[in-house]
């Protein structure tokens, strides 16, 4: 076995010690674990003899040891008192503001320590770095929402408290805070060149701001399955990294233009909030230059092994509680894997078709496959309108984006120039936001209240079987994809 190999099996043990110790919440179950593991032990150098087995059974218990640990600290950092009335202070490290409220998470201050999630007036706006005094109540997290919370580090809640005043500002990182300051802006440039939803969806496009889309464009997009598109999901951060490499390898050539491209998607993760599904993307994206750059091909199946590896040491519990996590990982896998036996099936592989229409029908097929158990077990339902919505729009997202980043960089300077830019725009807009509001009339789907893990599991089983039969009767070789 090969290095490459070696480390993407480690991984992938890693991996799974991380995922049985996020579902084996009993003491009893984790005490059979350990003993299950150490008889695999024992039985590759025992028995058979095989080293290679004791050590993959090694990291798997690393895996869920570094689970427990990590739990374990994050249950202890919490110290502020709940289901009564104090006074404290904190940090903002994350702000959402809405049209009528806005949703901040504090860092605690001394004598307390661990993190909150608060819900406040619209005014006084909040930004990161605020120092802030706050009376009011802790309440714990929502029992249906506790692993939602764990996730995210909070420890307790608090809504609309009696008094919440700002101390100071800009405390935070010099860093986090210029690039926040360039999200804002960037937003307002948006706003005041854009109206409407035309506006939101651009910014959600560039930045996955939504928060001013009414409740019934958010079903719109729900059942048209076009939710992704303002998420900041993969195909967002691969857009905007290619276009801003393109940029840097006319000014400064294309060894110098890596640097820069790499650099970027970093602030752009950071600038974005650091979310599941845009840290995924900005890993992978960086993979993809550095094996570009280095001159060498890279292993698609190692390039999603490192990515997903690097987030869960930062935070083992979103392998099973964050959504967006997996979503994100399913769907590049799906279009990674599954893609080329559909297009080998369909006889697509050298025809884009109109539109591209081949080549967006395929993928969004691909990452429909291989995310539906997820979607039907957290949200219990499913658009195949979706397949026709994406084959209409994808083709002119990258476009779109185009537009709305040429529209904040001149109206910096230039309103003039900004017009110029927002005219296009408005066009491919309106052509996306017709798209969505019609096709959303004719809404059905696929709809369950139960979706059993058993279920899934035998789903993705026949997936893997058919892929791997198909993979070996015709060598697609779709592991170097």
């Amino acid at each position: 076995m090969v290095l490459h190999e070696k480390v993407f099996y480690s991984i992938c043990f890693f991996l799974g010690g991380v995922l049985l110790g996020s579902i084996l919440t009993d003491a009893g179950h984790r005490v059979i674990f350990l003993l299950a593991v150490f008889a695999l032990i024992l039985a590759g150098l025992l028995l058979f003899n095989k080293k290679r087995m004791a050590v993959f059974s090694v990291v798997l218990i690393i895996g869920g040891g570094y689970y427990f640990f990590y739990q374990s600290q994050q249950t202890s950092n919490f110290t502020a008192p709940l289901n009564q009335v104090i006074s404290f202070e904190g940090k903002v490290e994350k702000y959402l503001i809405e049209e009528k409220s806005q949703r901040l998470d504090i860092n605690l201050l001394s004598p307390y320590q661990g993190k909150v999630r608060l819900y406040a007036s619209r005014y006084p706006e909040l930004r990161y770095g605020d120092v802030v005094a706050i009376t009011g109540t802790l309440e714990p997290v929502n029992p249906e929402a506790e692993d939602y919370f764990a996730k995210e580090g909070i420890g307790a809640t608090i809504g609309f408290p009696k008094n919440l005043k700002v101390i100071t500002t800009a405390q935070g990182s010099f860093i986090k805070t210029k690039l926040f300051t360039v999200r804002d802006k960037l937003q307002a440039v948006i706003s005041e060149n854009l109206t409407g939803e035309q506006a939101t969806f651009m910014s959600g496009l560039l930045i996955g701001k939504s928060a001013g889309f009414s409740k019934e464009f958010q079903e719109k997009l729900k059942a048209t399955g076009t939710t992704h598109l303002i998420a900041l999901s993969g195909y967002n951060v691969t857009i905007i990294a290619q276009m801003i490499f393109f940029i840097f390898v006319g000014l400064i050539g294309r060894r110098k233009a890596f640097y820069f491209a790499v650099l970027a998607i970093v602030a752009f993760v950071v600038m974005t909030g650091a979310e599941a599904s845009v840290v995924r993307a900005g890993i992978m994206a960086s993979i993809m230059f550095l094996a570009a750059h280095v001159g060498r091909e890279h292993s698609m199946k190692n390039a999603i092994a490192i990515a997903a590896c690097v987030m869960v040491l930062f935070n083992p519990l979103i392998l099973v509680f964050d959504i967006g996590f997996q979503l994100s990982f399913l769907a590049f896998l799906g279009i990674v894997y599954i893609q080329p036996a559909v297009k080998f099936l369909f006889k697509w592989e050298e025809k884009a078709g109109f539109l591209s229409w081949r080549e967006n029908l395929s993928a969004t097929l691909s990452a429909q496959m291989a995310v539906l158990p997820i979607l039907l077990t957290n949200f219990g339902f499913f658009a195949p309108i979706s397949f026709v919505t994406n084959v209409l729009l994808l083709t002119f997202i990258p476009y779109t984006m185009l537009a709305g980043f040429l529209i904040f960089l001149t109206g910096l300077f230039s309103d003039f120039l900004s017009f110029i830019f927002t005219l296009p725009a408005k066009i491919i807009l309106t052509y996306e936001l017709f798209v969505i509001d019609f096709f959303s009339r004719f809404s059905f789907g696929l709809t369950t209240e139960n979706f059993s893990l058993a279920i899934s599991i035998a789903y993705y089983i026949f997936i893997i079987s058919t892929l791997i039969f198909i993979n070996r009767r015709y060598d697609l070789r779709t592991s170097q994809i």
